[in-house]
């Protein structure tokens, strides 16, 4: 019933007449076929009501088929905004972004959603010490030529470590922020949480080097990531390290068993988060003050509205700025001190109200013009799913607030704002529709008649927003600075439509979470978080209950064995997934070479006949840098057949094939049939050319 059949493609006659023509290969004793057959008849009424069935399925409205799907957990998800680490670029002193900095790459705009303070301040000096050894990592802080450099030499050791020197004392108010781009042309399922290494990350202070608090999500150095530092008091002293002074952190390995010894192109710092959105109405929440700073950029449109919850009450009012000193009642005051940047007063003993003592006791909402111009959404009458139409679409659902106004009981105003889906009784109940910019009302609650405004509305482009690395983001409304974007940025998608929901179900009806066919056991090795997978094979014995797994390590070595740390993460990943009784046996590749001996006679007129040949059969036989799995069979036609169809070659005298290693490999007549755990590879050659004089 999820999906949709086609009822009309077939009549009920044609229906009839395929199942009368399939009786015979399920029944070879039916051999009446006249419609007065008891049969006939029965399956004539079954055809019947499986049309009918269909026709009522047909009928069926999407809301129902999402209410099903919902019943087995796949419901519509929400859109969400692109996110991305901007590194600050050609800056000369400290810089001060307000909330809701807007940055354009291109026409998309990204912003910020809290103040930040950039500070003049540079990687300076990039070094790690291996073994007591010093490896100068200076390349890694230049992003001209980026040359990939091996962080601790080929084999990392426990208690080896990365330095990095700052040029000044780093902004001790908000998390560090690094971003480190690796060598990740190996094919591996990311993981955070890494299996072959740990890390310690360590600021130089005069008391020596202290921990800090960290998010390092580069899976200990195994791929490209962020690292966020939490200061929480420490504070960095100057450290000397040869010629270079500066402050300094580094990264201690406390494990270091790599499979792939980490390589580094650049690290980046210090960066901070903007999000893929435009912002065109803000509502701001904040606590009981009498004096409360905002930087916006929006202020300066103009449109700014104020409202205060007041003890005893559970709603707000508004207030409104005041335009003389003598005036009573629900007033404010406001200073500018700079472009955004305003500080809102408040005052009980001047004015005769304030904001009682709540943690959301001020609301400040303002508004761009273009959202200005239609705030005003509309009254709430209380039909069933009741459409209200947004000023704009693609809107986002975590930042959408509603403020709806409403009259008390002495016929002043009230507000309240509200989130979408609330489901209390008296609750205002709504659904956002993102793509289309409006509102469906679900339940009205005590909400009827109430008049509806924005609060808070801001637009994006879902998955467009991901956008590639080392953009060039260029702020609004300040000159001479630019940023990148060293990673891709992620996580923006677009609103799930039904049929998005509906794919979703299905493949995932289609993913194996239990193994039950080889493949299955072959797909969830390649799923393995943290490890490199580059070849996979499952047979299974039926007479043993046994999977046996040949598994290649995609690892620097070309006879690349499997780690017991590869063995131990298979084996708990396929242990929790196989059916009960089941045994996994995992079985190390066997790597064999395939001589070849031949006499070819190549055509006079052409050079380099040995090379060409040569490169074939290199080709044909490299079962390790291929797409050919494991124990595939090597015909003898095809190699002979390939050589023989080059242009330089005249034609084959003598030619054979053959391995050394008899008790891996069985040849059946010329053919080389490798056991299901062998990987084929070029051996030696040995091959006399002799130039065709006929030609």
């Amino acid at each position: 019933m999820i999906n949709e059949p086609a009822y009309n493609r077939k009549k009920f006659e044609d229906w009839i007449i395929e199942a009368v023509q399939e009786i015979p290969l399920y029944c070879d004793e039916w051999t009446n076929f006249n419609p007065s057959d008891p049969g006939i008849t029965t399956l004539e009424n079954l055809t019947a009501l499986q049309i009918i069935q269909e026709n009522y399925i047909k009928q069926l409205p999407t809301s129902l088929r999402e209410d099903m799907l919902r019943i087995t957990g796949f419901k519509s998800e929400a859109g969400k905004c692109a996110k991305v680490l901007l590194s600050p670029s050609e800056i000369e002193s400290d810089i001060l972004l307000p909330a809701n900095q807007r940055f354009y790459v291109g026409d998309v705009p990204f912003e910020i959603t809290k103040e930040v303070n950039i500070k003049n301040n540079r990687l300076i000096y990039a070094f790690s010490k291996h073994k007591d050894e010093i490896i100068e990592l200076d390349n890694i802080l230049s992003t001209e030529f980026p040359i990939s450099q091996k962080m601790f030499g080929d084999v990392p050791q426990k208690e080896d470590a990365l330095y990095l020197l700052m040029e000044s004392e780093p902004d001790r108010e908000r998390d560090m922020i690094l971003y480190f781009k690796l060598d990740d042309s190996r094919r591996k399922n990311v993981s955070n949480d890494s299996i072959f290494s740990k890390t310690e990350w360590q600021c130089y202070t005069e008391k020596g080097f202290v921990t800090f608090t960290a998010k390092d999500l580069t899976g200990g150095f195994t791929h490209s990531g962020e690292v966020r530092l939490k200061w929480k008091g420490i504070k960095p002293a100057y450290y000397e390290e040869g010629e270079h002074r500066g402050y300094c952190i580094r990264c201690v390995l406390k494990e270091a068993d790599y499979d792939i010894a980490p390589s580094v192109f650049n690290v980046y710092g210090f960066l901070f988060e903007a999000w893929q959105k435009q912002s065109q109405s803000l509502c701001y929440t904040f606590p009981q003050k009498d004096d409360i700073s905002v930087h916006c950029n929006l202020f300066e449109e103009g449109y700014i509205w104020v409202f205060c919850k007041e003890e005893g009450e559970n709603f707000y009012r508004r207030y409104k700025e005041a335009g003389s000193y003598d005036i009573k009642g629900r007033f404010f005051t406001i200073e500018k001190t700079g472009f955004g940047s305003l500080i809102f007063r408040f005052d009980k003993e001047r004015f005769g109200h304030a904001p009682g003592m709540f943690p959301d006791a001020v609301k400040i909402v303002t508004y761009s013009e273009m959202v200005m111009k239609s705030y005003d959404l509309g009254i709430v009458y209380g039909y069933d799913d009741q459409e209200i139409q947004l000023p704009l679409k693609r809107v986002m659902n975590d930042n959408f607030t509603l403020m709806a106004r409403r009259l008390d009981e002495n016929g002043d105003f009230r507000y309240d704002f509200i989130k979408p889906m609330r489901t209390g009784e008296e609750e205002l109940g709504y659904r956002l529709d993102e793509t289309n910019g409006k509102i469906i009302i679900y339940n009205a609650g005590e909400y009827l008649d109430a008049r509806l405004f924005v609060a808070g509305l801001a637009t994006n482009i879902g998955s467009a927003g991901n956008v590639l690395e080392n953009n060039e983001f260029i702020p609004e409304k300040i000159d001479g600075v630019k940023f990148i974007n060293p990673g891709r940025a992620y996580g923006g998608t677009d609103r799930e439509s039904f049929q998005d929901v509906k794919n979703r179900f299905l493949q995932d009806i289609e993913k194996p979470y239990i193994a039950v066919k080889a493949s299955d056991y072959e797909q969830l090795v390649r799923d393995i978080p943290d490890i490199c997978i580059d070849k996979v094979k499952a047979s299974v014995d039926y007479v043993h209950n046994t999977v046996n797994l040949c598994v290649r390590p995609d690892i620097d070595y070309r006879f690349s064995k499997l780690s017991p740390q590869y063995i131990n993460r298979i084996n708990e990943y396929i242990d929790k997934r196989r059916l009960l009784g089941t045994v996994i046996n995992i079985r190390q590749p066997e790597y064999v070479s395939v001589t070849v001996q031949a006499t070819i006679f190549v055509k006079k007129h052409f050079k380099n006949c040995k090379e060409t040949v040569e490169s074939l059969l290199r080709e044909k036989l490299d079962y390790i840098n291929s797409d050919v799995e494991f124990g595939a069979t090597l015909s003898y036609d095809d190699i002979y057949n390939s050589v023989e169809k080059l242009e330089c070659v005249s034609y084959i005298r003598d030619f054979s094939m053959y391995t050394s290693k008899a008790n891996l490999v069985k040849m059946k007549e010329n053919d080389i049939r490798p056991q299901e755990h062998v990987l084929l590879y070029p051996g030696d050659f040995y091959i006399e050319y002799i130039i065709d004089i006929e030609t």
